[in-house]
């Protein structure tokens, strides 16, 4: 009777334990196939839209380098952060930690701006320390990511058309690595 008692007690156990190994598995499978639809939306993001700028468009804030956009794009494409100060402050802020710790130093890195007077702009870059150069764009961007008050990045060649865009998701900070890594083929 008592080693009835400790089978039945064993069996049970194990019957639980696989019942919470069975159940974990699932809750994982249903998990990958968010984080993959998540993967494939940012995919999508990363293909050329049709937003084209024109060099006039840029004000140059802090950028010591070079005299406009023209000159520091004629020397390599770049990579653009769009923050604004409409968007969310903490998302910027996050998005731009997490470009300063993938690419520290890299040559290839503007901020922009879209404040409609340059002293605004100046006010902005004052209560925010920006390590790189910062260009200010006056002009109206109609642009659905623009629209979200996210900030999000793209490509910028000498066709200053927008190119490879991505819009982060702060809780997958993974994504945005992966979207650096992809876009290295492109710097």
């Amino acid at each position: 009777m008592k080693h009835l008692k400790i089978i039945l007690f064993v069996a049970a156990t194990l019957m639980f334990i696989l019942f919470l190994h069975l159940n974990s598995q699932k809750k994982t499978e249903i998990l990958s196939r968010d984080v993959y639809r998540l993967k494939q939306s940012a995919i999508e993001n990363f293909k050329e839209n049709s937003v084209v700028f024109h060099p006039e468009d840029f004000h140059n804030c802090t950028d010591t380098e070079h005299k406009n956009i023209v000159e520091r794009i004629k020397n390599q494409t770049q990579l653009v952060l769009y923050l604004s100060k409409k968007q969310c402050v903490n998302c910027g802020i996050f998005e731009y930690n997490l470009l300063q710790k993938k690419m520290p130093q890299a040559k290839n890195i503007i901020i922009l701006t879209n404040f409609k007077k340059e002293k605004d702009a100046h006010l902005w870059l004052e209560q925010n320390k920006v390590n790189y150069p910062v260009y200010n764009c006056k002009k109206t961007i109609s642009h659905q990511m623009i629209e979200q008050y996210k900030p999000f990045f793209w490509i910028m060649d000498t066709t200053f058309v927008m190119q490879h865009t991505f819009q982060p998701i702060v809780d997958f900070p993974d994504l945005t690595n992966e979207y650096f890594s992809y876009i290295q083929e492109f710097l």
